[in-house]
């Protein structure tokens, strides 16, 4: 199949009106672009740059002609490159830390799920310490008073926090499954009982 970028379908690129809308249609955007140029066959690297440049519309030629980069190399992954960092996540890091500060923990969720979920909403909220913060919003959100105990009073860094709280409640559903073991024992020897009961009265 010849080169002809006249066969790509693709429709111009728009932007959102905040980062993370522009982030997230760039993504899926540069991803059916590159997935057209692959169907008809386009592998030269000015090719595609030009491809990049005419299908992206007036937002990505307006980076493209503010860019100070002398073009060497792959000048088509270096725009893209570029254009993928300008795009990036790391522009929305109020939004990001704005959902991290909005997690809480699920009914009857573990604490080291909870910790897990919050764990998946720092990435892009470029925090100094990620598991000082994950604990930090750990004790701010629990309703557990033996954990923000623990962390306090004992100065435990997230590992141990997640270490002892996973004892804890491993004990505690323990603890519950025996005693919902001998409330079903004590029940059927109270039927056997009563069974016999009624068999000596006859």
């Amino acid at each position: 199949m010849a080169e002809n970028s006249q066969n790509l379908k693709i429709s111009p690129f728009i932007g959102g009106e905040d980062y993370r809308m522009s982030n997230e249609i760039w993504t899926k955007w540069i991803d059916k672009l590159e997935l057209e140029l692959r169907f008809v066959e386009i592998t030269d690297l000015k090719k595609k740059k030009d491809a990049l440049l005419v299908y992206g519309g007036k937002e990505i030629r307006k980076l493209e002609n503010n860019s100070t980069d002398q073009e060497t190399g792959d000048r088509y992954e270096k725009l893209k490159a570029k254009l993928t960092e300008h795009f990036a996540t790391k522009k929305n890091i109020y939004y990001n830390r704005y959902i991290f500060l909005k997690m809480r923990p699920e009914h009857g969720e573990s604490t080291g799920s909870y910790a897990a979920r919050l764990r998946e909403k720092t990435v892009g909220c470029d925090f100094h310490n990620d598991n000082e913060r994950i604990l930090e919003h750990l004790i701010q959100t629990s309703e557990n008073e033996e954990l923000i105990w623990k962390v306090i009073y004992k100065k435990l860094d997230l590992p141990q926090t997640l270490a002892a709280m996973q004892l804890i409640e491993d004990t505690s559903r323990q603890v519950k499954e025996m005693s919902q073991g001998g409330e079903i024992a004590k029940f059927n020897r109270q039927g056997d009982t009563s069974g016999l009961k009624r068999h000596s009265g006859n």
